[in-house]
């Protein structure tokens, strides 16, 4: 069989339109069989390659403005797919999203980034979509991959302020989605005022004043932030954890990590977190477990 060198707009013209409902009932199982399903093959490798094209281009086409499930790839972006998630469980954040992001005449998708003045306003293209360096972003909600690359965009424009050791640790390509603060991906997104606590030796204070002094704060200022998002109940929330050794009791909690907080439940003291990694599956751990492995809040509360 001779390769095919064509579009995505003329393949779905050509022969290869009969064999594709041949394997597949139906177009819209494309996504799920071949974007969801790795194991999933078919007989024909040139077949195979333009139903994953198609079902990543279908993906594109598809978003809603509202955030899904979704699953963090290989880029360690923990530090905004978590602020995504965390904007995702309230109103607020909710509304945000849907006013960040439009589609133009062409098709293509603009995120705004209300934070940011000047040159605010970042295009998507399906190109952008298709460019094999954004594979290893997350997969899923196709909504959260669009601002995972506009993210990448402002990133490479110096769009977020940050220090110079973060610019020069960012100066890869790879490297630019890479570690961060969720507050800062927050206050360029939302324009709002972000609250921050931050309480840890590995966080921004010294070791030697947390060695001293870091346990009654963490108790004292990080449980009557829990508390107030409780009472709330209306809030949106990034925690990342300090340094630690191994999985945290087994229950998903791991080390330099950010994690979207979903609930707080004050009279049980509990704290339901949602990891970037599988956001399908919450995790709940108690007020002390999280203000033990948890270095930092940062949001806003409604």
């Amino acid at each position: 069989m001779s390769t095919i060198n064509t579009s995505y707009d003329q393949f779905l013209n050509k022969d290869y339109m009969p064999q594709i409902k041949k394997n597949l009932a139906k177009i819209s199982e494309i996504e799920n069989i071949f974007v969801n399903n790795a194991n999933c093959t078919v007989d024909d490798p040139i077949l195979e390659e333009r139903l994953k094209e198609y079902a990543k281009i279908n993906n594109f086409y598809s978003l809603d403005r509202k955030i899904q499930d979704f699953h963090q790839g290989k880029t360690g972006d923990c530090w905004i797919l978590s602020s995504i998630e965390a904007l995702s469980q309230s109103e607020t954040g909710r509304e945000i999203i849907k006013n960040s992001l439009s589609k133009d005449s062409e098709g293509n998708y603009l995120v705004t980034f209300k934070g940011i003045e000047g040159n605010n306003t970042f295009k998507v293209t399906k190109e952008d979509y298709l460019d094999s360096q954004n594979d290893l972003l997350s997969t899923g909600d196709p909504d959260v991959k669009v601002l995972e690359i506009a993210a990448r965009k402002l990133l490479e424009n110096q769009g977020i302020d940050e220090s110079d050791s973060n610019k020069e640790r960012r100066a890869s390509q790879d490297e630019k989605l890479k570690g961060g603060y969720a507050g800062d991906f927050l206050k360029a997104f939302t324009g709002v005022d972000i609250i921050e606590e931050n309480k840890s030796s590995s966080g921004r204070i010294s070791k030697f004043f947390n060695d001293i002094t870091g346990n009654f704060f963490k108790k004292r200022n990080m449980e009557k932030f829990l508390d107030k998002a409780a009472d709330s109940g209306e809030f949106s929330l990034s925690a990342g954890t300090n340094e630690f050794s191994g999985d945290s009791q087994g229950n998903g909690i791991i080390s330099n990590h950010a994690y979207a907080i979903k609930s707080v439940n004050k009279e049980y003291q509990v704290v339901t977190l949602i990891n970037p990694w599988d956001t399908s599956t919450p995790i709940t751990i108690s007020y002390d477990e999280f203000m033990e492995k948890f270095c930092n809040l940062e949001g806003f509360i409604s």
